[in-house]
């Protein structure tokens, strides 16, 4: 009984098999993909499939699957009367138990002998149905622009290169081949982080003289960044026309996809040809690549001037806010300011008046409270060099706040005068220590910061005008 157990089990699971592998067939048989092919005379198409890089068997794939098809169910039905035979005789018992095994084994052997042939079917039905999808479903401008590389006679080479370029460089597709061209979009992209990066920088550790100086350089670099993007807009408004065109071309080439294979092939070369128009437009439109070159220079240089001051001027800078001696420590401007008011002649005789003007209980001014009295200063004012009346008004109330108890004309006059010029002598030098500062001193190549920013300055400048300038010209209207 346990080899009629164990031969039963066999043809039942051959007879799984086979059921599945009918399956398979059938569906394969039935696809309207694989079918469509049979209605292609794909021999007068070879070129056209060869330049989409479609399978280069396409046509014995389709030759090939019906025979396969056919051929398999026909070893289907014939072993699946095999097995219906082999499981009558064991129900009725007339077959010796110890032969049920050995046939049933058999039968198992040649059913998976049909294995190849249902992989060969599934590799002909994958290729007949990718080479559909990719002729109904896939076919776009980046399928057909090879097609129309390849097509360009030697004269008009060089024309539709470039404008293939400048289509590269301009479009918002993102699955293209950009062969090593940076696309515009990049710089926006680009532009857009550095300035949200700029917008989180904290000068943190600075005097608060030298924030509204900071502050004008992130500006200036802001500024800087935004024309970068705003040149791409322009760029983008400028090529509308000629993005509109291939718009258009899509739409005609999505309609073309719902028609026949046969009918989509014999329209592939009047598309090429369009889609090869369409790209030789850009090249009039040369002029304002050369112009994203200089934008791309710019967000280069904004690039440079952002990693020199995040990662090491403002290091550099808050280390010598607290270093002794510094130029640009507080303590050592006022410190040198307080000495040369009481040195020489002249401050010697500025000590006896305040000594003689103590006799009338006037507040007295020392060499050490004067020194005193600018550090804070220098430390709490918010402005240094500034025509800004508001901004004056400002220094001189925050200098009257230390200073207005002492008597006018002598020596609040003086005391107000050696404020004033202390403030604006250590801006100077917060401005000149900003600009001048570079990273390598021994490299004559690299720019200091302020050269660095008066170029980002330029460089803004110059799109702009050229912005407006070719805006302008654009708008015109046309003589008649």
């Amino acid at each position: 009984m346990t080899d009629i157990k164990h031969a039963t089990d066999l043809l039942s699971q051959c007879k799984n098999n086979l059921q599945d592998y009918k399956r398979q067939a059938e569906e394969i048989s039935q696809n309207q993909a694989v079918i469509d092919w049979q209605n292609v005379n794909i021999d007068s198409f070879s070129t056209i499939i060869d330049d989409l890089g479609l399978p280069p068997d396409l046509r014995q794939s389709r030759d090939s699957y019906p025979g396969i098809v056919r051929s398999l169910l026909k070893e289907i039905n014939s072993l699946k009367n095999s097995i219906e035979n082999l499981e009558a005789d064991i129900s009725l018992r007339s077959l010796p138990a110890r032969e049920a095994v050995p046939q049933a084994q058999r039968l198992t052997a040649q059913v998976l002998e049909l294995v190849p042939s249902v992989d060969k079917l599934h590799r002909c039905k994958t290729e007949l149905e990718s080479s559909s999808i990719a002729l109904k479903k896939n076919l776009t401008i980046k399928s057909l622009l090879p097609l129309a590389r390849n097509s360009v006679d030697d004269k008009k080479k060089p024309i539709f290169e470039t404008g293939y370029s400048i289509y590269l460089i301009t479009t918002r597709e993102t699955d293209l081949d950009t062969e090593g061209l940076v696309n515009m979009y990049t710089y926006f992209d680009q532009a857009s982080h550095l300035q949200s990066k700029i917008t989180e920088l904290r000068a943190e550790g600075v005097s608060k003289m030298a924030t509204p100086l900071i502050n004008r350089q992130l500006r200036i670099c802001n500024d800087g960044l935004q024309e970068v993007k705003d040149f791409v807009l322009f760029i983008e408004d400028f090529l509308k026309k000629d993005m509109d065109h291939i718009n258009v071309f899509h739409s005609e080439l999505a309609e073309v996809t719902q028609k026949p294979l046969t009918d989509i092939l014999f329209a592939l070369p009047h598309q090429t040809l369009k889609v090869s128009a369409c790209i030789r437009d850009f090249t009039h439109k040369k002029f304002l690549i050369e112009e994203l070159d200089r934008a791309a220079q710019l967000l280069l240089m904004v690039q440079q001037f952002y990693t020199i001051f995040h990662d090491q001027f403002l290091g550099y800078f808050r280390e010598q806010t607290s270093t002794e001696n510094s130029l640009i420590n507080p303590a050592t401007l006022a410190k040198a300011r307080a000495a040369s008011y009481f040195g020489g002649l002249a401050g010697i005789w500025r000590l006896i008046r305040i000594f003689c003007g103590t006799f009338k209980q006037h507040p007295v001014i020392s060499q050490e409270i004067l020194q005193h009295k600018l550090q804070k200063l220098l430390e709490n004012c918010t402005h240094c060099v500034s025509h800004n009346e508001e901004d004056l008004e400002q220094i001189s109330a925050l200098i009257d706040s230390s200073f207005h108890h002492y008597t006018a004309p002598f020596p609040y006059n003086d005391l107000v005068n050696v404020a004033k010029k202390c403030i604006m002598t250590y801006g100077t030098i917060l401005e000149k220590m900003m600009s001048r500062y570079k990273t390598s001193k021994d490299d004559p190549n690299m720019y200091s910061l302020g050269r660095l920013s008066g170029k980002i300055e330029v460089r803004t400048a110059n799109l702009q005008k050229y912005r407006q300038k070719t805006t302008q010209t654009k708008a015109l209207p046309l003589n008649k």
